[in-house]
């Protein structure tokens, strides 16, 4: 409720890669042509969507890469500006948001909600991994609600303590999401 509350609706997906198409174009005049441009617009789409998915910050990248990279990261970094500067003008332009950002907006408004006022019957999270940050998050309140209950999927109860922990040791195994959760959730197996 409120006004702070309204979350501006999703940027249609045509109208972002166009937008996107038209600041890549902008950027190196005659030196793009339209096509690698949209190409180029699809990539920061799905660039966009996956730091958004995991609640990072733009400000961050100029850290990533060591001093060796330094020269080629600054050209990256240069063409990132899209992103980092140019686009939040033009989505508060469009009043619009990107769907991962309002995804992530929308869960973390039924979080709070639910933690400030559970509701009465019962609510039941079935089938998520919670690979996306803000899902988790959600699962963790609907974990403690009074009548809340969280169904993970394929969960590997049987492993000993010792595999677990090399599961958990272990981002490219199919159990570890699921160790990532029940931390967040703070939950044991």
């Amino acid at each position: 409720g409120g006004e702070d509350a309204i979350i501006a609706p999703a940027i249609p997906p045509l109208r972002r890669i166009l937008l996107l198409t038209r600041l890549v174009l902008a950027r190196s005049p005659g030196e793009t042509s339209v096509d690698q441009a949209a190409r180029l617009a699809q990539e920061l789409a799905r660039l966009l969507d996956q730091v958004q998915t995991e609640r990072l910050d733009w400000h961050d990248l100029a850290a990533l890469v060591p001093d060796e990279m330094a020269a080629h990261w600054q050209l990256t970094l240069r063409f990132l500006a899209i992103l980092s500067e140019n686009w939040p003008r033009i989505l508060a332009e469009e009043g619009a948001s990107d769907p991962a950002d309002r995804r992530n907006r929308l869960l973390a408004a039924q979080a709070l909600a639910w933690t400030k006022a559970p509701p009465p019957t019962p609510v039941i999270a079935a089938g998520s991994t919670g690979s996306i940050p803000a899902t988790a998050d959600l699962l963790k309140v609907v974990s403690r609600l009074p009548q809340g209950a969280v169904i993970l999927p394929g969960l590997d109860q049987e492993a000993d303590d010792a595999t677990w922990a090399a599961i958990r040791a272990e981002p490219w195994h199919p159990q570890y999401g699921m160790a990532l959760l029940l931390e967040r959730l703070e939950v044991t197996r």
